[in-house]
């Protein structure tokens, strides 16, 4: 029987490859399992005798999988994986017509075609074991993996799409079995089973990079009237939502307009496209807490128009400090002993908001690529929703997790830093160049190059004067009044205050807190308190000391510290000339992102209840909180969203 069966062969040769012990545990392996040896084929009777399966070692992850009749002969032949459904089910299909299967048969060859290739990988696999855990395999439930074979995985409706770099290929995959012996499942969580989030079902092949993206621009046309340039940047950004994860940072897209313009339209087109869009319309934050740290979706929050709810001020945390990949968000959970734990949040994932006009927020506009809709005057365009733009955009995600999966593994760093390095030359402020460089670099046409760079440069010029017409751009105004006289022709040193520039770190007694408060008030109707000034002036970076000299006009009053550096900063970033005397070299353009937005003097604090975890930083004469980045303007220190105490944020500061 043994010899019959071809496994004293077998043993012997795996004994000579892998050793004794290895030998011996193959042939439990065998002794347990319902299948026989024969000829180097595991073989197995099913259907009362009729059909015969049989099931060999192929290539990795693969069998060659066979089934005779009664009398011997072919059914069915074919290699590959029994958790490819679709594979498998054609392999049925093939029995079924040459046998005339019932139902309950061919779900019985089902089952048996898995089970058998289960016994053929533990018989022919001499990789490392399956991973166990308490006796059992060990299952982990993922929504994308790179696997230490190198193969990529990611989550499609039900199953897996699967790619493997080194071979070209790719399969769609029940589950998958890594080297280690992990074995993962798809994540069984309602948002990717009952269609929250939009997601591929299959995959399509879709040529190049760049007809991909022509395709994306037709799906588009279709369904929104959008200017030439608006429409390259939108298709390339549903494109950078597949790769967003292989850089550190980006923007996002708000589409501002009156009501009525398409910002909805705009917003779910772009959403039902991208990977995992997500359509949120008054969400709870402990939801998008949880589901962009999870899933990190393409995450579209429609009529943003303002922050009047708890939950909208601590979703615009999210959308702060989403931008960067490094930047979490802290929250402190009761425990069931009665105590708190800190849970982080990561917040990075793409966003597209919908609102009625941009926020008084220039920390968030510099995140943002604005797309001004308008009322379209074209007739062909469907008003309505239908199954036709759901069909659309489905046939494009399919097409465009493959592009990811056959793109994850390339050098993107490389085309950023190119990136970097061409809008460096183009004079757009750092921040701007900081968020746009990852779709910037995606862009190959020099014209759309250059259209884009003509766009930055003028938001850039926008938020600039914004900037200067803020009470930090007033206070900096000010000081370089006192500090400079300037006419169309120069900017010299103001004479009647100074006759040379003050040394490092020597108090300037012209720039007294009592004077520059003066003049701040002096056309005010509601004046300004000296205590919030002093505020202010820290905010900016810079720092005061009491006056001391005995012969002072100005004894014992607070005055600026001058330092050139910070002054030439902030002079630079609200656009205001200097002397040739004051040249300062050593200023470099990201020296502090805070810095962007008048931040300094980060403090650690908890709210006033100590359950709130919060980070304080003055900001002109109102409070911050901080994570990577300006969150927002406190007001209060109480969100009650989930019980928790957080900080509540400035209204008037993130109306949208």
């Amino acid at each position: 029987m043994m010899q019959k069966n071809g496994i004293d062969e077998f043993l012997a040769d795996f004994e000579t490859k892998h050793g004794t012990s290895a030998a011996i545990d193959k042939g439990l392996k065998l002794v347990l399992t319902d299948a026989q040896l024969f000829n180097g084929e595991l073989q197995m009777t099913i259907s009362g005798g009729r059909v015969t399966l049989g099931a060999a070692g192929a290539e990795r992850g693969k069998f060659r999988l066979t089934a005779k009749t009664d009398d011997g002969k072919p059914a069915a032949m074919d290699v590959f994986n029994p958790a490819d459904a679709a594979r498998r089910d054609k392999f049925i299909k093939q029995i079924a017509d040459a046998l005339q299967l019932t139902d309950e048969e061919k779900k019985e060859i089902s089952a048996e075609l898995i089970g058998l290739a289960a016994a053929a990988d533990s018989v022919f696999n001499s990789g490392p074991e399956e991973k166990t855990k308490n006796g059992q395999p060990e299952t982990v439930e993922t929504s994308f993996k790179v696997l230490s074979d190198g193969r990529i995985i990611e989550q499609i409706r039900g199953n897996f799409a699967v790619y493997n770099p080194e071979a070209n290929e790719h399969e769609i995959l029940e589950s998958v079995v890594d080297l280690d012996g992990t074995h993962y499942t798809p994540v069984s969580d309602a948002l990717f089973s009952e269609g929250g989030l939009h997601i591929a079902d299959d995959l399509i092949e879709y040529g190049t990079e760049k007809e991909l993206v022509a395709e994306i621009e037709k799906y588009l046309l279709k369904y929104l009237d959008l200017q030439p340039l608006f429409l390259k940047l939108t298709a390339l950004y549903i494109l950078f939502t597949y790769i967003f994860d292989k850089f550190l940072e980006l923007s996002y897209i708000n589409a501002t307009g009156d009501a009525g313009s398409g910002k909805s339209r705009f917003g779910l087109a772009m959403a039902l496209a991208s990977r995992r869009g997500l359509a949120l319309i008054s969400p709870s934050a402990a939801s998008v807490f949880r589901i962009v740290d999870k899933f990190q979706p393409t995450l579209f929050l429609d009529e943003f128009n303002n922050a009047d709810s708890d939950d909208a001020a601590a979703i615009i945390q999210i959308l702060n400090a989403g931008f960067q990949r490094t930047g979490k968000i802290p929250r402190q959970l009761g425990t069931s002993d009665g105590n708190f734990k800190t849970e982080l949040f990561d917040p990075f994932c793409p966003k597209i908001i919908g609102s009625l006009k941009k926020t008084n927020s220039n920390a968030f506009n510099s995140r943002c690529i604005e797309i001004e809709m308008e009322r379209t005057a074209r007739n062909d365009i469907p008003l309505s929703l239908s199954f036709q733009m759901l069909k659309d955009a489905g046939g494009l995600r399919n097409k465009l997790v493959l592009y990811r999966l056959r793109n994850y593994g390339k050098d993107f760093e490389l085309r950023r830093d190119r990136a970097e390095s061409e809008l460096k030359r183009t004079g757009i402020t750092g921040r701007s160049i900081q968020v746009n460089c990852p779709l910037f670099a995606l862009i190959e046409s020099e014209d759309i190059k250059a259209e884009f760079i003509t766009l930055l440069q003028g938001r850039d010029a926008v938020l600039a004067e914004e900037k200067s017409l803020s009470l930090d751009g007033e206070i900096v105004d000010k000081i370089h009044t006192l500090l400079f006289e300037t006419d169309e022709n120069q900017t010299v040193l103001n004479a009647k205050n100074f006759a040379e520039l003050p040394a490092p770190d020597e108090i300037c007694e012209e720039l007294t807190i009592e004077r520059l408060l003066g003049m701040m008030n002096a056309n005010r109707p509601k004046e300004i308190a000296a205590q919030s000034f002093g505020k202010m002036i820290f905010g900016l970076g810079l720092k005061t000391k009491k006056i001391v000299k005995r012969n002072s006009d100005h004894r014992l009053k607070k005055a600026i510290v001058f330092n050139a550096e910070r002054l030439g900063y902030l002079f630079r970033i609200y656009n205001l000339p200097v002397s040739k005397e004051f040249n300062v070299t050593n200023v470099t353009e990201n020296d502090n992102y805070n810095n962007d937005i008048g931040l300094s003097a980060v403090t650690s604090g908890y709210s006033s209840d100590g359950q709130g975890s919060v980070c304080y930083q003055t900001n002109s004469s109102k409070e911050s909180t901080y994570s990577n980045g300006n969150i927002g303007n406190i007001k209060s220190a109480e969100i009650s969203a989930n019980g928790n105490k957080q900080p509540v944020l400035d209204r008037e500061e993130f109306e949208i």
